[in-house]
């Protein structure tokens, strides 16, 4: 189970029922009033590079752009709007829903009726827009992942304010968390990917050392072991690589006597509670990464060995859900 997000805008989202779209997109308006109020250099940059150079203001301008959201109009509500007192732009914003019939062609027109002369429009989405044949042609076609990178770009040239660094550290965890922005590969990819399966390997070795079965089982989030069936996994979470991670999956554990113990954290689980313990790879005590391959086998099994003995103090046994009755398909808790 990964351990809870600090996150905000996680934890609010979840509330966004059948609001994912205009939820994101107060998300994204609010840290743009913030900067262009707080960063104005960086604000400016980001605008200018989101409307592809429409809007390119001065930073004593910056203050005075308007940035509002669901703007109804009659005819239609644009997402996004950003006003000046000479040029007016909408952004409609999408994630995986498709445009309705002339959306577009109706904000187009909006925009030729609103009096200011110089307007423009865009569309944001999360996958490639299909705009369909006979219906108007925004002046952009902009992607969340390239949002995220403008924002990342400016935050790297400029020395943000520790509140202004919080909220895009948020806003970027928030679209990462979604797969709606991807981090760089680099270099790292074939030996990273080898030590992984390195890893994996000295895990089930471990397991087996200890006379437990073990099976090797990952997906998108995470690599490891079961063991004993699925009672007990032990490997890491990709957002956290250097932590190796024992956790109980099918074994229930007696909540009061896990806190009692001290060590580890206890969460819920279903109908009950489930234990936790983390070994930092990276911290001085380990120096993982630095020993030699039979050093670290020590290692793995020597936390192993604690990690069981330390379990068999709290778990409930009589209460387990029989693995031979779980699905092998049955994805791990997270």
């Amino acid at each position: 189970m990964a351990s809870p997000s600090n996150n905000l805008l996680l934890r609010l989202h979840k509330w966004a029922w059948r609001q994912d779209e205009n939820f994101l997109t107060e998300a994204f308006a609010h840290l743009l009033r913030y900067l262009l109020e707080n960063e104005p250099e960086a604000a400016v940059a980001i605008v200018k590079t989101l409307t592809g150079g429409f809007l390119n203001l001065s930073y004593e301008e910056a203050k005075l752009l308007e940035v509002r959201t669901q703007v109804f109009l009659g005819e239609g509500t644009p997402d996004l709007e950003l006003r000046t007192l000479k040029q007016l732009a909408y952004i409609e914003v999408k994630l995986e829903s498709e445009l309705g019939p002339l959306q577009l062609s109706r904000y187009r027109s909006l925009l030729q009726a609103s009096g200011i002369e110089q307007t423009a429009l865009f569309l944001l989405t999360r996958y490639p827009a299909n705009v369909a044949e006979g219906e108007e042609k925004p002046d952009g076609l902009l992607r969340w992942y390239q949002v995220a990178e403008w924002i990342s770009q400016e935050r790297t040239r400029y020395s943000f304010k520790p509140v202004s660094s919080f909220l895009v550290d948020q806003f970027l965890e928030f679209l990462g968390a979604r797969n709606m922005t991807m981090g760089q590969v680099t270099w790292e990819l074939s030996g990273g990917i080898r030590a992984l399966r390195t890893l994996t390997d000295m895990l089930f070795e471990a397991a087996s050392a200890s006379g437990l079965r073990a099976r090797m089982v990952g997906d998108k989030n995470f690599m490891g072991v079961y063991l004993d069936g699925k009672n007990y996994w032990i490997g890491v979470y990709f957002e956290r690589p250097e932590m190796l991670i024992f956790e109980t999956d099918a074994m229930p554990v007696n909540k009061e006597t896990a806190e009692r113990l001290g060590i580890g954290s206890v969460e819920e689980w279903g109908e009950g509670h489930s234990w936790e313990r983390e070994l930092n790879l990276e911290s001085e005590e380990v120096h993982f990464f630095a020993r030699s391959k039979a050093s670290q086998m020590q290692v793995l099994e020597s936390y192993l060995e604690e990690c069981l003995k330390l379990v068999k103090q709290i778990e409930i046994r009589d209460a387990k859900k029989s693995s031979d009755e779980e699905s092998e398909e049955q994805p791990k808790k997270e």
